[in-house]
């Protein structure tokens, strides 16, 4: 870290910018792979590694090395009070994690009397033990023989008969719970308290059809939707209706959940953990999107580790079609073309993936087979535009979110029929894959820079769109961590597709984020939020969300002015000795109270916030495209 500097526009805060920019790029190019991709880890906290251990045991084939190594890294993750945090950072624990861990230790064959079980068990006990549970948990404890099978609510699977089923589920869930609430759970239960019991012609023509559904949607590389989490329960769904261990796509799924695993050294010996998704397709299309920008050595236009990064994300481009029932696109409208967050997720595509590996691939499109890929995304990504203008991550025309702040917690899961038909048939919101602004803003920004502006009809659609999600006078965050984000990654878009800086809306969200900059000069603001509002902007600065806020300021047209400057003085002095930043902070949001850390990720607002500012300030922006 080094020292504070006065920030003015002297030659030597420029200087202190450019040195900043150059260790960053040498050090996050130092993390691109052999293969020209950047790593992907995702750091959900324990849950991934519980859940397959636990599905490992059920299914027979729990390696006991592995599983002695999963507890040693488990165990350094149980807090003094005998709880599990909610999440990497968070300073609170969490029932649902404590009972994946405490289900994870028995499994493993840590024995009752361990004290370790036992600190777990009292913790879960003091907050109401395992009728505190939702269904979803209390499987994962029974298949680890915690909890008995009888006492798990009964689930019919008779409605996998119903015809057009997987349509309505389809327009109604986002694909991840559309999968696991009507098929993965109910078929897992079913088959576990029926077990070695007849069934009747009815019953077992409904395990056939969860059977034929959940193969269906298969990733050819043997995942279900590109995570640990999806694949675990498909698997164990799959083995309690009757497939054997040596079926293909048994086989294939546990396989992808070995490309998942990692080892690491504990004070105890060997650790083994495993990551809840490895997203690599979307970090190498941030990394490479900001190495060119910044102008690092080696991902300037036709040099090696850019060409390495584009051939990556050019064989990452989807080919097969996806399943019309996740799209929902209007007939004759492309079903592939588009990018996955994770590598070999070929069946469900996402524009927010799509939308970044587009503007990677612009700033190197100097090919005929570049374009084309570019061009291919372009026409699926607009064909996932909502008709009220904006975009969700994976499908279209589910729901509207009404403005306002969501998934300040997980609603709770239904238990009676009533709550079970009211639940299927208008879901929280949090279990919809609603258009968001964020996710908007950030299309904006990829369409603005393949020259498309307002006068465009679906930019004109996305921007009201957009508009009509305000929150006061700024947006809220679905996949960031949360109000400064949102509004940092809307108010670029805005720019980008023709929206004048000097409108009251831009100027009213640029006076409320001035209104938060921290003493330091940087930005920050609490996951808290999600569940108070009121604490919006407010939190420790990190780099992430200061780089994410320098951009924003800069594409508004507010680079020289004393914020931005106290923004990248604060980013400079806070930078490691490897160019690098610290993740304080699980900042992305997967669902509602699941944060997630992503280290690759978590660089490049930083850096592409010091390279915007840098070319603003300094009108070096031909660095980025390698030109003298």
């Amino acid at each position: 870290m080094t020292a504070r500097m006065k920030p003015t526009d002297s030659l030597s805060f420029h200087s202190s910018i450019d040195e900043a920019l150059a260790r960053a790029g040498t050090g996050l190019g130092a993390l691109q792979t052999e293969q020209g991709s950047f790593p992907g880890d995702l750091n959900q906290g324990t849950s991934a590694t519980a859940q397959t251990l636990i599905t490992e045991r059920f299914l027979g084939v729990l390696d006991p090395a592995e599983a002695q190594a999963a507890v040693r890294w488990l165990s350094e993750q149980v807090r003094s009070d005998g709880s599990v945090p909610a999440y990497p950072g968070a300073d609170f624990g969490s029932l649902m994690e404590t009972s994946f861990v405490l289900g994870a230790l028995a499994a493993a064959g840590v024995p009752a009397s361990d004290p370790l079980r036992r600190r777990l068990q009292g913790w879960i006990d003091s907050r109401g033990g395992f009728r505190a549970l939702d269904p979803l948990t209390l499987t994962y404890l029974a298949m680890a023989s915690l909890f008995p099978v009888s006492a798990l609510p009964k689930m019919p699977i008779e409605h996998a008969l119903i015809p057009g089923m997987s349509r309505y589920i389809g327009r109604t869930f986002v694909a991840y719970f559309g999968l696991a609430l009507p098929y993965f759970l109910p078929g897992l239960i079913h088959g576990m308290q029926f077990q070695g019991q007849r069934i009747g012609r009815i019953a077992q023509a409904a395990r056939g059809r969860i059977i034929d559904h959940v193969l269906a949607l298969q990733n050819p590389e043997g995942n279900w939707i590109g995570s640990q989490w999806a694949t675990t329960m498909a698997l164990s769904c799959l083995f309690a209706l009757g497939l054997p261990i040596t079926h293909d796509a048994v086989s294939r799924g546990l396989e992808s959940l070995g490309r998942l695993k990692r080892r690491v050294s504990t004070p105890s010996g060997e650790g083994h953990y495993v990551i809840a998704i490895d997203g690599s397709v979307w970090n190498t299309a941030m990394a490479l999107r900001v190495l060119t920008r910044a102008g690092t050595e080696g991902y300037r236009k036709g040099e090696a580790n850019a060409q390495q990064a584009v051939e990556y994300l050019l064989a990452s481009q989807s080919a097969t079609p996806a399943p019309q029932d996740w799209l929902r696109v209007a007939p004759g409208s492309p079903r592939s073309g588009g990018w996955s967050f994770e590598p070999g997720n070929v069946l469900l595509l996402d524009t927010d993936t799509t939308a970044m590996a587009m503007m990677a691939l612009a700033d190197h499109a100097e090919s005929a087979r570049i374009r084309s890929a570019i061009l291919r995304g372009q026409q699926w990504l607009l064909a996932l535009q909502n008709d009220d203008g904006g975009f969700a991550a994976f499908t279209r025309n589910q729901r509207t979110a009404p403005p306002g702040a969501m998934f300040g917690q997980m609603p709770a899961m239904p238990v009676s029929l009533k709550d079970r038909l009211q639940f299927m048939t208008k879901p929280p919101d949090e279990f919809v894959d609603m258009p968001t602004a964020d996710l908007t803003g950030r299309v904006l920004s990829a369409l603005g820079r393949m020259g498309f502006r307002r006068d465009n009809p679906a930019v004109s659609r996305a921007v009201r769109f957009t508009y009509g999600q305000r929150t006061g006078d700024i947006w809220w965050g679905r996949w960031t961590t949360n109000y400064l984000a949102a509004t940092s990654f809307v108010l670029p878009g805005l720019i980008a597709t023709g929206e004048d800086k000097d409108s009251e809306p831009v100027r009213r969200a640029v006076d409320w984020i001035l209104a938060h900059q921290n003493e330091d000069g940087g930005f920050g603001e609490s996951n808290q939020t999600y569940a108070n509002p009121s604490l919006a902007g407010q939190g420790p600065s990190n780099a992430y969300l200061s780089g994410l806020v320098l951009q924003a300021l800069c594409a508004v047209g507010h680079a020289q002015g004393s914020p931005a400057a106290r923004i990248a003085d604060y980013l400079c002095r806070s930078q490691r000795p490897d160019g690098l930043w610290d993740e304080n902070q699980a900042v992305q949001l997967m669902a509602a109270e699941m944060f997630y850390k992503n280290f690759v990720n978590f660089q490049t607002a930083p850096i592409e916030g010091l390279a915007i500012y840098r070319d603003a300030v300094q009108g070096t922006q031909a660095v980025a495209a390698g030109e003298p």
